[in-house]
């Protein structure tokens, strides 16, 4: 791991207080501000066209592979070659990984999407977001991050500490068709959710447990999720708890072979305070997940990032940068533009120790994203579980070593 530049006494002093700050933050924060209507992306949800050519420049960058780099891992006759997507998924194929379950019943439900914590770093290390098929972390202001992971494949009985919902958690839980479970939210934001998401947003009380539960203790990091929990939960309150459509993601075990560059690491920089990586594990195939650490130190330390529930360090097998227009209405309060995407945005892939170019499109308000290249051609992921950060249009990415990358996040 890299080390990183020394941090200036007076930010040192500043990283110390916005810790303190952080343990005391509270999801009514901005709930004192007078309510006006936030509208969302005002699209309709007939998906268009991939556009026959993509004006918009996507490598502003030239690294070059290193001699020396370390080679990929052959693939041998113990790895399953497949290839499926963008449609037509076998029964027993989960949509969102690529991956068969030992149960095609599992899959006959909706997925749930949960919101997660980072902050204040109390909460970590989380439980089960290892076990998520999808996780999509966004910026929420004041130098904060936070999660919103999607099971479907597994039904983990712990998720959590589970935090408050923002405008990006309508788009995404309609987008991929699931039941959104969060312990709050901003007045503004929970109405939208009521009026958008029908019914199937899911905020904590004492009649959700055992599928949505506070501890007790009533804090910041007491409500947990049991995603087990869920279809009974749906069949007592009424929801619509069919399997639903959610083509649009490819994946193949053959992993791209040109247009692409050394990926071995991925540094995302929030602020001096707020940083993580991913680093590339040959012997796993996977990314491992690592975050700064809760005790302020000079400079920052980053540290494994482990699941709870399972003791171990987060894995992921790909980690995708999704460039996005965020709109702020306040400093905690934004709504990310994921509807309105029809034409196509950035978009950068990390699979397998490489790293490839594409674009994100939306391809309706109840569609997943699609995943091109400057060709109009699907980018494949690697089957299985997938990360995604949702990065400001102003965000950056350079190569400061061969097959190492940093992102400095920025908005709009």
């Amino acid at each position: 791991m890299k080390r990183h530049s020394p941090i200036r006494l007076a930010i040192f002093i500043v990283m110390i207080s916005f810790i303190t700050g952080c343990n005391s933050v509270s999801d009514q924060t901005i709930e004192q501000i007078t309510p006006t209507d936030i509208p969302l992306p005002t699209v309709t949800d007939t998906a268009t066209l991939i556009p026959t050519q993509v004006t918009q420049k996507i490598v502003t960058l030239t690294p070059q592979t290193p001699p020396t780099e370390t080679p990929i891992p052959t693939l041998t006759s113990t790895i399953e070659m497949v290839h499926y997507g963008p449609d037509r998924f076998p029964k027993d194929i989960n949509p969102f990984t690529g991956m068969r379950v030992d149960d095609p019943n599992v899959l006959d439900r909706r997925p749930v999407m949960v919101k997660v914590t980072n902050f204040p770093p109390s909460g970590r290390p989380q439980y089960g977001l290892s076990l998520a098929d999808l996780v999509f972390e966004h910026y929420i202001g004041e130098g904060m991050n936070r999660f919103s992971a999607i099971y479907f494949g597994n039904k983990p009985e712990k998720v959590g500490p589970v935090r408050s919902a923002r405008l990006a958690d309508i788009q995404l839980a309609s987008m991929y068709q699931t039941i959104f479970a969060f312990a709050s939210a901003d007045t503004r934001v929970r109405n939208d959710l009521i009026a958008r998401l029908d019914g199937l947003a899911i905020t904590v009380k004492d009649s959700t447990c055992p599928a949505l539960c506070d501890t007790g203790e009533h804090t910041v990091n007491s409500v947990f999720a049991n995603i087990s929990k869920f279809d009974e939960y749906a069949k007592l309150i009424g929801i619509n708890n069919y399997r639903q459509i959610v083509t649009g993601m490819v994946f193949d075990s053959t992993p791209p072979e040109n247009d692409s560059f050394a990926g071995e690491s991925v540094l995302i920089r929030y602020n001096d305070l707020n940083l993580s990586e991913w680093q590339y594990d040959p012997d796993q195939r996977k990314y491992l997940r690592w975050t700064e650490s809760d005790i302020p130190e000079n400079p920052v330390k980053l540290i494994p990032l482990l699941d709870k529930l399972t003791g171990k360090q987060l894995t992921f097998d790909n980690v995708v940068l999704l460039y996005a227009r965020y709109n702020e209405y306040n400093p905690t309060l934004h709504n990310i533009e994921l509807w309105a995407n029809r034409e196509a945005r950035r978009a950068v892939f990390f699979r397998e120790g490489k790293m490839t170019t594409g674009y994100w499109q939306s391809q309706a308000n109840d569609r997943p994203m699609v995943f091109f290249n400057d060709k109009n051609l699907p980018i494949a992921l690697k089957p299985g579980n997938t990360w995604f950060v949702i990065l400001g249009l102003a965000s950056t990415i350079d190569q400061t070593e061969p097959g190492q990358w940093k992102v400095q996040f920025a908005i709009p």
